[in-house]
């Protein structure tokens, strides 16, 4: 489900942390707020795991706004940076490093994502990384320059068309489409600002929908559902089929490989090659998923993917999660094929059936909760905090009347029967939708959209 932004993308809850009102323009001291021992400067990684804390260290910058000095902080090459583990992550600077001094960065506001050109007033390029910026200074004249390359002009031709033409595949492959497509969607506990994962749903045009829900809130059952979630979609990724025709391709291509020489040749086989084999990929879609079910995820499934020894590539745009690849299974967001859309529109626009339900995120703090919980939650437990307004009074009636009735007859137990009948909402029509929108990709551009 579409969720607000934001929220921070914790898994485990921030415990016995007394937070204080944010100091605007600069830091505010670490010191006795987490109730942290001294850093230990020589290992840092254990002192995460021993303390179960992930600091992300940043460097302490001067900015001038407006005439004023204000302080920040930025990614920068003589800080860590932060390390990947499954602990709360506090954001802290630092003036110098090595150093025992941290400031707390109490709202994202007082940090620099991006590094911006200062040389010129007029130029404002931004850059991920310091060297990236200091190149960019040495010879930047305030000037944006565009350089193109043109490759094409008046032609329409697809890396298939040109497979086709060098012989490796017969003429019908022309309209050639991947057909088969899987869709995710994940629910949260919500306390604070911190979220939860309490289960994940999954339908596909391999198999019918499954639903996967966390144990207990202890931190391993968080890692047991990631685990279980890509279990079973490496099982969808098994039963992906392609032509035989495309099969004995991908072998000749294979063999022309393996002893040719670098050369241009070889590059353009190999070119054929890695297209062929996005059609033996599994493409998981989800809904906003490069901006929250992606980042709340991302932790337990590269532990996932280290476990199995599978490869783990991803591909982002600031903080969004615009691909991720974990070997044949690939993580796509629907919204990167579309203009900005709520799903329900998205839906409605591509003739999908309706995803209707309301779950209180906010109102359980962990699974335990929802599964001792047999009484419909009040109205209030509904309020939405990204449309600042409360549950219209129709939908809430008719919600309650579906599960007291299903309480009543015996179909369910407690809520988290509800919980797994609006996870799976989502996920099916969703299905339905991107598979209307791709036809329309091919028939008015004759583009295979699964290939992009």
């Amino acid at each position: 489900m579409f969720r607000d932004r934001s929220s921070i993308f914790l898994d485990e809850p921030i415990n016995n942390i007394q937070t204080p009102e944010p100091i605007k323009g600069s830091p505010t001291a670490i010191t006795s707020i987490f109730g942290l021992p001294p850093l230990d400067l020589d290992n840092l990684e254990d002192y995460e795991n021993q303390n179960q804390v992930r600091l992300n260290i940043l460097k302490t910058v001067k900015r001038t706004q407006n005439g004023k000095t204000v302080v920040r902080a930025t990614k920068h090459n003589s800080t860590p940076g932060c390390h990947d583990n499954d602990y709360r992550r506090i954001d802290v600077a630092v003036d110098e490093w090595p150093s025992t001094v941290l400031y707390w960065l109490p709202c994202s506001s007082l940090i620099d994502n991006q590094l911006v050109c200062s040389k010129t007033p007029t130029c404002k390029f931004t850059f991920e990384h310091p060297s990236e910026l200091e190149r960019h200074e040495a010879h930047c004249t305030g000037v944006q320059t565009v350089l193109a390359k043109q490759k094409f002009y008046g032609s329409g031709e697809t890396k298939m068309d040109e497979i086709i033409a060098a012989g490796y595949l017969p003429e019908s492959f022309k309209s050639y489409k991947n057909p088969t497509k899987a869709t995710f969607d994940i629910e949260v506990c919500q306390i604070g600002e911190a979220l939860k994962t309490i289960s994940i749903a999954v339908a596909s045009t391999l198999d019918d929908d499954q639903y996967f829900e966390r144990e207990s809130s202890k931190a391993e059952h968080y890692q047991k559902l990631v685990d279980d979630f890509m279990k079973y979609l490496i099982e969808l990724q098994l039963k992906v089929k392609v032509p035989l025709e495309m099969q004995n391709a991908m072998d000749k291509m294979d063999d022309k490989l393996k002893d040719m020489p670098k050369s241009p040749e070889k590059s353009r086989i190999q070119s054929f090659r890695n297209h062929l084999s996005m059609y033996e990929q599994l493409h998981v879609f989800g809904f906003n998923s490069s901006r929250f079910d992606l980042p709340i995820l991302i932790g337990g499934i590269v532990k996932f993917a280290a476990k199995n020894d599978l490869k783990c590539e991803t591909l982002k745009k600031v903080s969004k999660y615009t691909t991720l690849k974990v070997g044949n299974i690939v993580f796509k967001d629907v919204l990167n094929y579309t203009s900005p859309c709520s799903l329900e529109k998205y839906l409605k626009q591509w003739n999908a059936p309706d995803a209707k339900g309301i779950f209180p995120h906010g109102f359980f703090p962990d699974i335990e909760s929802i599964r001792a919980c047999v009484e419909f939650p009040p109205r209030e437990a509904f309020y939405s905090k990204l449309k600042q307004c409360d549950l219209p009074e129709e939908d809430y009636a008719a919600a309650k009347s579906m599960y007291d009735t299903k309480i009543q007859n015996g179909e369910w137990e407690n809520f988290s029967n509800y919980l797994k009948w609006y996870n799976l909402q989502d996920v099916g029509p969703l299905v339905v939708a991107i598979s209307n929108c791709f036809d329309k990709f091919y028939e008015y551009f004759q583009i295979d959209a699964m290939t992009r």
